[in-house]
């Protein structure tokens, strides 16, 4: 390159280098809050959804009972 293409190109690389650490350290300040608030919280996996003997019928098993009733109704 020639000295003047070199002080352009020089330029507009400084310019991309400045906001590629900008973005970085962005993310790394975002990173850092959802570490932080991630370990202040805690979600205990075991306890029920329901109180217990009131469970659900999870949704697949709820549409086939429907169509297989749907089926008897129809004679099949």
């Amino acid at each position: 390159m020639s000295p003047e293409e070199r002080k352009t190109a020089g330029a507009e690389l400084n310019a991309l280098k400045t906001r590629v650490a900008e973005a970085i350290e962005t993310k790394n300040r975002s990173r850092k809050r959802r570490s932080a608030r991630l370990a202040t919280e805690t979600v205990d996996v075991t306890l029920l959804c329901f109180p217990p003997g009131q469970g659900r019928i999870h949704p697949v098993s709820q549409v086939t009972e429907e169509i297989i009733a749907i089926f008897f109704g129809d004679g099949f």
